[in-house]
């Protein structure tokens, strides 16, 4: 008695192929998820995070400008809030101790050559 051959082999070769497709599809779907997902971590790690370092130097400015502080004792030097300065300003008339020093206004490298009547 012989082995009797019922190996349909274009059957196997039909299921191996879907099987590899399958597989492929899979494959591609899972990378498309794990990027998009990788870009969603990148934007809440790098865009949506406060700087904690910009804030603390916000907080620092701000309580410089607004609060008031010794800049000199020995010279009775002190600092005072700006709304304060602003208010003492203006209370002077905005008049300043010396006149700031401006340079002379810049002559213009273009002559006018019979253009202006």
């Amino acid at each position: 008695m012989g082995i009797p051959n019922d190996v349909r082999t274009t059957n196997v070769a039909i299921a191996g192929l879907l099987g590899a497709i399958v597989t492929f599809a899979l494959i591609v779907l899972l990378q498309v998820l794990y990027f998009r997902y990788q870009t969603a971590q990148e934007q809440t790690k790098q865009v949506d995070q406060p700087c904690v370092e910009l804030a603390s130097l916000v907080a620092r400015q701000q309580e410089l400008l607004n609060h008031y502080a010794w800049v000199d004792p020995q010279k009775k030097i002190a600092a005072i809030p700006i709304r304060r300065a602003m208010q003492l300003v203006l209370a002077e008339g905005g008049k300043t101790a010396s006149p700031p020093k401006t340079a002379p206004p810049a002559k213009t490298a273009i002559k006018e050559q019979g253009h202006g009547k």
